[in-house]
Order: C-alpha cells, then structure tokens, then sequence
C-alpha cells in the first residue's frame, strides 16, 4: 500500500512493493508509506522524498575572438534551487585553472551569490 498526497497518475507500481515516480515535481516530495501484509501480520517502513530543482549554467560570453594582450570578462551566472549552495568550477581545455599560480594571468572574481566572474 503506497500513500501521497499528489496525483496518482505520476506512479506506476513496480511489482514486489517497487514504486515508481514519473517526472517528478514539487508535488511528488513528501513522506512516502510502503506497506507490507501477509497473515501473519504487517509492517510498513516510510520514506522522506525531497525534490530539488536542476542546476543551469549561463556562460557569456560564449563564443569572441581577442588580439593578443587583451582582456576578457567570462560570467558564468548559475541557476539552482535555493535550498542548496553552488560553487563554481573554472578550467580551461579540461584542466582547472589555478588561481594561485605564480605569474598567472586569471583573477576569479564573486561578483554575487549566483555569479562567478573570469
């Protein structure tokens, strides 16, 4: 026996006391009951499902072409469900930068919670 609150068309059981939740949403989190039975009793055990929204990445600018002993700005701008923190990740051609590197030329700038700037 599974209890919820949302909309029954969203689970479809599984067999042998499997659910499942299709596309899940706000709706779907919440406190989930799976409830065995025979005759020689019942037990039951609950699960605390809580739903998170994606992480989006926006980089500007994507794509330019600089001369030589230019200057660029990359902001990296993420999207993420409040509940969680983000930290940001710069590399370059696969490897992370470093910006501790003697003589290096990157500086990483926090220009807002949810901006990272190049």
């Amino acid at each position: 026996m599974f209890t919820t609150t949302t909309t029954p068309s969203a689970y479809s059981g599984l067999g042998y006391g499997t659910l499942r939740i299709l596309n899940a949403s706000k709706l779907d989190e919440g406190r989930y009951v799976c409830r065995g039975e025979n005759i020689f009793g019942s037990a039951e055990l609950a699960a605390s499902v809580f739903i998170k929204a994606p992480t989006r990445i926006d980089l500007s600018p994507k794509r330019t072409e600089l001369t030589v002993g230019e200057s660029i700005v990359l902001s990296c701008k993420a999207f993420h469900d409040p509940t969680l923190d983000v930290f940001f990740h710069w590399m370059l051609n696969g490897q992370p930068i470093d910006f501790e590197k003697e003589g290096g030329h990157f500086e990483s700038i926090l220009v807002v919670g949810i901006v990272h700037t190049l």
